[in-house]
């Protein structure tokens, strides 16, 4: 699109890293290899597809390992400017108030499923008193 002559700031570019690209290394790697295959020297928005690898109580520890690890990185790339806003998708009010406990850089966004049937009340609250933009 942009070899055709759309302005690059013309348009917000997000991307995910899927879980299997989970922690520090391999989620710097996964990034780079986005913005690589776009064509871009930064990406707008770069979230964690999901809080976890896996929903087992087994995987727990290493889902909360996983998502310190992924942020640290996160941070880093943000710091680095291959990413210009860090967030979070499919996070849930547990998971966002765990990440603000630990997070240097807040969230600028949230991006989680929400329409009439449902609301998700609870995570809209705590993204509005967080000042994070809802993402739906």
């Amino acid at each position: 699109a942009f070899e055709g002559g759309l302005p690059r700031e013309e348009v917000f570019v997000t991307t995910k890293v899927w879980p299997s690209n989970y922690g520090f290394d391999k989620t710097i790697s996964s990034v780079r290899e986005s913005a690589k295959k776009l064509g871009l020297e930064s990406i707008d928005l770069v979230l964690p597809h999901w809080p976890g690898i896996g929903t087992s109580v087994e995987q727990a520890s290493e889902n909360f390992r996983l998502r310190q690890d992924t942020w640290r990185a996160l941070e880093e790339l943000k710091k680095q400017g291959l990413a210009k806003q860090i967030g979070v998708s499919n996070y849930n009010s547990r998971h966002l108030q765990e990440l603000l406990g630990y997070a240097e850089v807040k969230p600028m966004a949230s991006q989680f499923e929400i329409h009439p049937f449902n609301t998700r009340t609870s995570l809209v609250e705590l993204c509005q008193a967080e000042g994070i933009c809802v993402n739906a």
